[in-house]
């Protein structure tokens, strides 16, 4: 299975560049997600390592790091094809993805653990975010599990919106009932041009085959690019060699080892 999702994602990513989008900002997000260990002031490892009720939940984990990684493939790809997020904002945003779940206590669905993670990881990033990006960060958390929405559009909380629903590719199916509904996609790099969306939504199905980190231990988003890189590389093994040359391209950054 490995084999055939590293040909079909490599696939997708080659057809992508026909609307813009070159590879390298597929590559960018992964190393960027990479470095995310090093973010002052929050150890994602340790806030899992204490949770327990659902390590191996549907928020477990897996979710918050392929949340992660969607945040920062959708600022690439928006600022590409002339959507700006600033680095402020992608920073605001990226420290949302990692708190947004952390105060659930069950994976059913509904808005509190939104407003109690907003709460308890208020003073942890006091210093790490300029005031303004504070409130906008913490506001996004707080609403990410309601379906009411701001009346002002805000990349901030957009742009957790959407990177948090196209990983509900977990859940189901295209067209399944739980799975990402396009039509309530929200950032205008998606709403705007149909290929990229439903580019984006084939690979948050098959993302789920390369980015699924399941043990919290330190480093846990650079090991889990690392292995990322790794399955692509060995499901490229004895391809064309066209498709073997755009894996390494894609993957030549991102080994650690």
């Amino acid at each position: 299975m490995i084999r055939n999702s590293a040909t079909e994602l490599m696939q997708i990513l080659k057809d992508m560049e026909q609307f813009h989008v070159p590879m390298d900002d597929f590559a960018q997000a992964l190393w960027r997600l990479s470095t995310v260990d090093a973010l002052p002031g929050l150890d994602l490892s340790r806030e899992y390592s204490s949770r327990g009720p659902t390590f191996f939940g549907l928020h477990d984990l897996g979710h918050t790091v392929r949340v992660a990684f969607w945040v920062l493939y959708l600022v690439e790809i928006s600022n590409r094809l002339g959507y700006p997020i600033n680095n402020d904002e992608t920073l605001a945003v990226l420290y949302a993805a990692l708190i947004h779940d952390l105060a659930r206590v069950d994976d059913l669905p509904g808005g509190q653990h939104g407003l109690d993670a907003a709460r308890r990881y208020r003073p942890v990033l006091e210093g790490h975010l300029k005031p303004d990006l504070l409130e906008r960060c913490l506001k996004a958390v707080e609403i990410h599990g309601y379906k009411d929405e701001p009346l002002l559009p805000d990349p901030v909380w957009m742009t957790l919106k959407d990177a948090d629903a196209l990983d509900r590719a977990r859940l189901g199916p295209p067209g399944h009932w739980e799975s990402c509904d396009p039509s309530r996609l929200r950032l205008p790099v998606l709403t705007e041009n149909t290929p990229v969306l439903e580019a984006c939504l084939s690979i948050s199905r098959l993302l789920l085959d390369f980015l699924d980190p399941r043990k919290s231990e330190p480093g846990i988003c650079a090991q889990a690019v690392d292995m990322m890189a790794q399955r692509l590389i060995n499901g490229s093994n004895g391809t064309d060699p066209k498709m073997r040359e755009a894996v390494l391209l894609v993957t030549d950054r991102l080994l650690t080892g």
